[in-house]
C-alpha cells in the first residue's frame, strides 16, 4: 500500500493536487501508526489489520480529488469540494476497498470510521480506527482531546480515558515515529 500511493503521489497527471496527495499521505501514516499503537494496547483487535485500515481510511478522499479535476467547477469552489470530499469519502472509500478484496471488516472500517454513534458489541478495528482518527488530529495539543472523545463510544469500548490517550500520544511518540518512517513519511 505504501508503495502504491507513492507511485500515486509521483504520478505527472495527478501533479496539480501533489500537495493534497502529500497531505493525505502524511495524515494516513499519522493515523495508520496511532491505531497500531492503540491496537496493540487493545484485547482482540489485529494491531496490523488496524495500522492497515489507517493507511486506507482516506483512500475516498484521494479518489474523490483525482477525479474533481474534471469537474472544473468543484476546482473553483474550494468549500463545494471539501462538503464532497467530507460527505462522500467514507463510502468511497468502503467501496473501493471492497473492489481491491480486501476483507469486510476492513472496508467497514474504512466506511464506518466516522459514526460515532455505531453500535457493536466487542472493539474492532472499526473501533481503533474512529480513535486513531480523532487522535490524529489532537497531536501537539493532547489535553484538548478530552472534550471531543464525550460521547464517542469506541472510546470506552477500548477502554481508553483521556489519560491513556494522552499516554498514546506522548510516550509512544517513538514508537509511532519509527512506523511512520517505515511507512515511507
Amino acid at each position: 500500500v505504501s508503495f502504491a500511493i507513492a507511485q500515486l503521489r509521483r504520478a505527472a497527471e495527478l501533479r496539480h493536487i501533489s500537495k493534497e496527495l502529500e497531505q493525505l499521505w502524511h495524515e494516513a501514516t499519522m493515523v495508520a501508526a496511532l491505531a497500531y499503537a492503540v491496537a496493540t494496547r487493545a484485547r482482540g483487535v489485529n494491531a496490523d489489520e488496524s495500522m492497515l485500515a489507517g493507511l486506507l481510511h482516506n483512500v475516498g478522499k484521494i479518489y474523490i480529488l483525482a477525479r474533481a479535476h474534471r469537474h472544473a467547477e468543484l476546482f473553483q469552489d474550494p468549500p463545494a469540494l471539501a462538503q464532497v470530499i467530507r460527505d462522500w469519502h467514507a463510502n468511497v472509500g468502503k467501496a473501493i476497498v471492497d473492489n481491491w478484496g480486501f476483507p469486510e471488516h476492513i472496508s467497514e472500517a474504512i466506511g464506518e470510521h466516522e459514526n460515532i454513534d455505531r453500535q457493536t458489541g466487542q472493539p474492532d478495528v472499526t473501533d481503533v480506527l474512529t480513535v486513531a482518527v480523532m487522535m490524529s488530529g489532537f497531536v501537539g495539543h493532547e489535553t484538548d482531546l478530552e472534550l471531543n472523545m464525550q460521547g464517542v463510544k469506541s472510546f470506552w469500548r477500548l477502554g481508553l480515558d483521556n489519560d491513556k490517550c494522552v499516554h498514546v500520544m506522548r510516550d509512544c511518540a517513538d514508537e509511532i515515529s519509527a512506523l511512520r518512517t517505515a511507512l515511507g513519511d
